[in-house]
């Protein structure tokens, strides 16, 4: 149990994680989690840990390390946010207007990661998208160059046959931004390999929670193609197999 603490007074998440060190619970040996300023019961372990932890592929937690989880009441964006930038976020105990309302906030922690969840009206949908956002920005940071080299050879040829569409809306803006600004033929720069990185991210945070959860993908203007989601997700299936007995979704298995 957390000591009943003044969260809105802590200026950062980095200050309220060390207040809240000691009392973080184990969940197995790579997780451990502390809930502080809101309460869950019993059966909410289920949704909120054993659910998503379980869906993670092996290699995912592999290369993740260790994750201290902080569930607290809101997160409020204090920070503006900007393409591949994520916003500045504080721990609130009122809810946020909808503008600075923030689902997530996650940073390197020594050998693994801290990630602070807003818990106090989670959807759980909500809930599991960001958790698995989360997730993939960690896992795609410690790839190694080879497999974001393999990645981004892959948006080269998508923007080569000038495939339409992304994954998120994050990564759409992103895309945008660089084709307004950029010929096919010109070297790659800076603005694509942000945008490849938060490609990568976006995608992979479908392809994680696909495994956990039934989900569907909204067709519309600014969504990929289906054969070009589908070979995303193949070469992240093959980069970050999903746990035994599970398979990766919206799209079916590769056949051997």
């Amino acid at each position: 149990m957390a000591p009943t603490l003044d969260l809105d007074s802590y200026p950062t998440l980095e200050a309220l994680a060390l207040e809240l060190t000691p009392h973080l619970v184990r969940y197995n040996d790579q997780f451990s989690y502390v809930f502080t300023g809101v309460t869950l019961h019993e059966e909410d372990l289920k949704d909120f840990l054993e659910e998503p932890i379980t869906a993670l592929p092996p290699k995912a937690l592999e290369l993740l390390g260790p994750v201290e989880l902080f569930f607290v009441p809101y997160l409020e964006n204090i920070g503006p946010a900007s393409n591949g930038v994520n916003a500045v976020l504080k721990v609130a105990t009122k809810r946020p207007p909808d503008g600075s309302y923030g689902f997530a906030a996650g940073y390197a922690r020594g050998a693994g990661h801290a990630l602070f969840l807003a818990a106090q009206e989670s959807n759980l949908n909500d809930y599991h998208y960001y958790f698995f956002r989360s997730i993939a920005g960690m896992v795609s940071e410690r790839l190694t160059p080879a497999n974001q080299d393999t990645y981004v050879n892959l948006l080269t040829d998508e923007i080569k046959a000038q495939v339409h569409g992304e994954m998120d809306e994050t990564s759409w803006r992103m895309k945008q931004d660089y084709l307004e600004t950029n010929s096919v033929r010109k070297k790659p720069g800076k603005a694509f390999f942000e945008y490849a990185r938060q490609s990568m991210i976006d995608t992979m945070t479908l392809y994680l929670h696909g495994i956990c959860c039934d989900i569907d993908v909204e067709p519309g203007p600014r969504q990929l193609a289906s054969r070009s989601i589908r070979r995303r997700l193949e070469f992240l299936q093959d980069l970050i197999p999903p746990p035994e007995g599970r398979r990766a979704l919206p799209a079916p298995a590769r056949k051997p």
